[in-house]
């Protein structure tokens, strides 16, 4: 295993000018399914009406903070977000030389991104990627992204992460690997931004159903009882899911942070209609942070 090397926090307290003063923060996480930047392109067949769709649930939903997977680049988020009105953190992961093809479709997949959108006004910190989260070493797995922002005098660390998919519970076979290779570099990247006593949330898409009684990867994200890495979202099971299985998609949060926020409301925003009709084949996940 190639070693971890240990990343600076983002920007002191100090650095950040004044926040926003709301008392509530609230921070949403959602797998947008090969969001593109332009009209029938990559796996997801979408139009006009379709990035309507998405913005008017990003409009429903209102978070402060948004953390979005499986995005192509800047364009395909100016399609559903107003740039006047939010600034985008977009990994900046290379596009590949040639792109795969599609299984639903003749057409071939586009990057699948991760995104941090911030509400214009709030103080934001230098974006921070997590390539090491790229165990490949090839930019063939998702980077991580990081900022800072300030709310209420406080700076809070925000990580967001799309791990391997293919091993929701297992523990063996070649998507099982890849993922237990990424897990321990996320491990020691949230235990160094607690041990730096950084109030920290950690939201994203996991690939894994970390709330299962004795899951392996949960055993190792949250096995220092100093950091006290917590699941604050929905850990039953999700509305998008058509099997009825538990999540996969989490809001993580660790001590520091909910020594200054208790959660007031947490939710899985659900689609009505057909799955076929549905904006994502994930379902936006939400938490309203109250300050104490």
């Amino acid at each position: 295993m190639k070693s971890f090397i240990a990343l600076p926090i983002l920007c002191a307290l100090s650095s950040i000018p004044s926040s926003v003063s709301a008392q509530e923060l609230k921070i949403s996480t959602w797998n947008l399914n090969n969001l593109s930047g332009q009209n029938n392109t990559g796996c997801t067949e979408r139009v006009q009406r379709d990035y309507d769709e998405i913005k008017k649930i990003i409009n429903a939903v209102d978070a402060d903070v948004w953390l979005f997977q499986e995005v192509e680049n800047v364009g395909a988020l100016a399609r559903i977000m107003n740039p006047s009105a939010w600034d985008f953190h977009i990994e900046s992961r290379p596009d590949w030389s040639s792109m795969p093809p599609c299984f639903n479709n003749d057409r071939n997949a586009v990057m699948q991104r991760v995104a941090i959108a911030t509400k214009k006004g709030m103080a934001v910190g230098k974006k921070e990627e997590l390539p090491f989260l790229d165990t490949s070493g090839r930019g063939t797995l998702r980077y991580g992204v990081a900022v800072n922002i300030a709310h209420r005098g406080r700076t809070i660390h925000i990580l967001n992460v799309h791990l391997k998919s293919g091993c929701s519970e297992e523990t063996n076979g070649a998507a099982c690997g890849t993922l237990f290779e990424q897990i321990p570099y996320l491990t020691s990247y949230i235990n160094e931004i607690s041990d730096s006593n950084a109030p920290l949330i950690v939201g994203g898409d996991f690939n894994r159903k970390l709330a299962e009684s004795h899951d392996d990867a949960w055993h190792s994200l949250s096995y220092r009882k100093s950091v006290g890495l917590t699941i604050s979202s929905n850990s039953g099971p999700s509305k998008c899911s058509l099997k009825g299985d538990e999540n996969i998609d989490y809001i993580l949060t660790n001590k520091h942070h909910r020594e200054l926020y208790s959660v007031e409301d947490e939710y899985e925003y659900s689609f009505s209609g057909p799955y076929e009709s549905w904006p994502s084949d994930h379902c936006p996940v939400v938490v309203n942070f109250l300050s104490k």
